[in-house]
């Protein structure tokens, strides 16, 4: 009874499962749906495979965050979310989560050049559908993830804020600039 009564009081959980916390256009699109998920009532926590622990202080409110390395679990977790190829082994070896899902947020394969190993690694991660369920925010990733791996990924829009984007006129009489989002130092 006593078991019942604190699950149907408790809020539900979720993980996310981050390489690290710093700053990329793919940390930044998961931190966006942390607050959506807070704000929603979820208790939401950041694991980083990296060291990365303490805070991420934002306007929307802060995310706890903790090192895997540092973490002996023994909590029973709602919901995990890979969020990168290299999170998803972390998430299937847990046995005490209750739903695993996979945020594809690219088509992470392409981020190695062809013969590397993580290349082959990143393209396994889309062969579990029978563990996890897979999710996108980008329609062209759910058309390949169907096309290539019968995959059905829903759609969760990408949490962009675009206060911080405000609309202007353009003039193209000068220099046109264009954003490239990614690691200048990654080969692609």
């Amino acid at each position: 009874g006593l078991a019942n009564y604190l699950r149907n009081t408790m809020c539900p959980n979720i993980v996310f499962v981050l390489p690290s916390v710093e700053i990329s256009g793919g940390v930044n699109v998961v931190i966006k749906h942390c607050h959506i998920l807070q704000k929603a009532g979820y208790d939401v926590t950041v694991f980083s495979m990296a060291n990365d622990e303490g805070l991420i202080k934002m306007a929307e409110g802060s995310i706890n965050v903790l090192a895997t390395r540092n973490v002996f679990l023994q909590a029973t977790i709602d919901k995990a979310v890979a969020t990168l190829w290299s999170t998803v082994e972390y998430i299937l070896s847990y046995f005490k989560i209750k739903e695993r899902y996979y945020l594809v947020q690219n088509f992470e394969t392409d981020f190695y050049e062809f013969g590397h190993p993580f290349r082959i690694a990143a393209n396994q991660t889309y062969t579990f559908p029978v563990q996890m369920k897979y999710v996108t925010i980008s329609m062209w990733c759910q058309d390949w993830l169907n096309m290539q791996f019968g995959i059905l990924a829903p759609y969760a829009q990408n949490g962009i804020d675009l206060a911080c984007f405000p609309v202007t006129s353009r003039d193209y009489s000068g220099k046109i600039r264009i954003l490239i989002e990614g690691n200048s130092l990654d080969y692609y």
